[in-house]
């Protein structure tokens, strides 16, 4: 398992999904980007950054020894699970995904946070995208996670979105979901961005360990078929 934080976090955030995932018997690794490093940090950037970071800690699991060989699974928080989206569809020898209130694409995460988190216009977010592009070097608003999604209608995908998200809206995970084939699970919670671990610690766990299971079996895959599935709590 490689499992990628979001925005503002570092790798030990990430271990409060990963302790689990290794309880159940899986290896993982848990990476920074380089937003969040000690020396030389770089500004977050919704995916120029992130997906080098990313495809780098995918390439690493693949020449070690340890782990060379072995089936690979991604899962992701926020901006770390839009990147797992993303990064799975590069790359077919990863087996299977959980993305927990990832965005649709960097442009609509912008455009939500603008409104749900700061309450200023929606339009604004091309004056942030502008910004981005001068002070950054790259267009923040250019990572298009749907059309990762599209090319893993053969893979488990397990979404997972928060009903009361102050960040990114419902619609995004949808989105997500359907052009997926809407064929896994999309797990909606009455929740906030991304406490559903810390809300329903003993359900998740169980659900992702389960989703995991069943994905990683080798050779099999059975989709849970077209629903999304929501708990009012």
């Amino acid at each position: 398992m490689i499992v990628f934080h979001g925005y503002g976090r570092n790798h030990t955030r990430a271990w409060r999904y990963a302790q689990f995932l290794h309880a159940a018997g899986y290896g993982v690794l848990a990476p920074d980007f380089r937003s969040s490093r000690e020396r030389n940090r770089k500004p977050t950037t919704l995916g120029h950054y992130e997906m080098p970071d990313a495809e780098a800690a995918l390439a690493w699991v693949g020449r070690e020894q340890a782990t060379r060989g072995a089936r690979v699974a991604l899962f992701g928080e926020s901006l770390g699970g839009s990147v797992a989206l993303v990064l799975a569809a590069r790359h077919p020898e990863v087996a299977a995904v959980v993305a927990d209130c990832p965005f649709a694409s960097s442009r609509r995460a912008i455009e939500d946070s603008m409104e749900r988190w700061a309450h200023m216009p929606r339009a604004l977010a091309g004056t942030a995208c502008w910004a981005g592009r001068v002070l950054a070097g790259c267009d923040p608003c250019a990572l298009d996670v749907v059309a990762a999604a599209d090319s893993l209608r053969t893979r488990p995908l397990f979404l997972i979105h928060a009903a009361r998200d102050d960040r990114l809206s419902t619609e995004q995970a949808r989105d997500l979901w359907r052009a997926a084939g809407a064929k896994d699970e999309l797990w909606l919670l009455d929740t906030g961005h991304n406490e559903a671990w810390r809300l329903h610690r003993e359900e998740y766990e169980r659900r992702v360990i389960a989703f995991f299971d069943r994905a990683l079996e080798e050779g099999v895959h059975e989709p849970g078929g077209p629903s999304a599935t929501g708990d009012e709590r």
